[in-house]
Formats: structure tokens, sequence, C-alpha cells
């Protein structure tokens, strides 16, 4: 009988922790139109998407008790608002065409501390008014 307990608790602690696991990630969206994939249970974020309309747009570094590290492959594509972007040193990934089209994009900053480990092909492809990208040469 011991041993059935021993079994029966075993199996339900770890469906918990599947449970609990599988269900970390949720999107947000910022007051000014970004949505933020939060992986609570490795508190890292990932931009993902984007609704809004600011002209300027602040990458956050931080959402919700998350560090954002990754800007995902199209997140902003075919935002054609956005004229300026600053990115912060939390971002480490930028995923294919994160940028792709955004057709009024004219300036990207990058953090001063910025260290980017993986910038995907194609990230500012078809940004036609982008005549400036700032990143510091370390």
């Amino acid at each position: 009988m011991k041993i059935l307990k021993k079994i029966i608790l075993s199996v339900l602690i770890v469906t918990c922790f599947s449970y609990i696991k599988a269900d970390a990630n949720d999107v947000h969206v910022t007051s000014d139109g970004i949505k933020i994939e939060c992986d609570y249970y490795n508190k890292v974020a990932s931009v993902v998407g984007y609704e809004g309309k600011p002209t300027i747009v602040n990458i956050p570094s931080e959402y919700d008790g998350c560090i954002v590290d990754t800007i995902s492959a199209s997140a902003f594509s075919y935002a054609d608002t956005i004229q300026l972007v600053n990115i912060p040193d939390t971002i480490h990934n930028i995923g294919s065409g994160a940028f792709y089209e955004c057709e009024n994009l004219e300036k990207v900053n990058f953090s001063l501390d910025c260290d980017i480990e993986k910038l995907s092909g194609d990230v500012f492809g078809e940004c036609i008014k982008l005549s400036e990208i700032t990143y510091p040469i370390n």
C-alpha cells in the first residue's frame, strides 16, 4: 500500500510540474503596442509582435519580472509607423525579418552595452528609408 501511495504521489508531482512549465508562457501587450511573450519559468521574455502606432519604439529591457532578450522573427514586420527604434543591451538575438519592410524606419539605436549574439537574415530588409544604425564597437 505504501508503494502505491508513493507512486500516486510521484505521478501527481510530475503532472503538476509539467502543467506549470507548459503554462509558464504568457503574451502581453505593452501600452505602446509591443507584444511580449514572458517565460516565467526561465525569467526571460521575447518581443513577438507589434500592434502599436507610435513613431518611436523603445524596446523594454525588462517586462513583468522577465529580462527581454530576444526580438523574434517578423516581430515588427510591416509596421509602417515606426521611424526610430531603441534596442536595449539585454537583447542578444534578433530573428529573421524582425523589422522587414518597416517602410518609414529611418534610424536604429543599439544600447552602448549591447552584445548581439545572433542577428538572423534580412532583419532590416526592405526598410527603404533606413539611413542610420548606431551600434557600439567593443
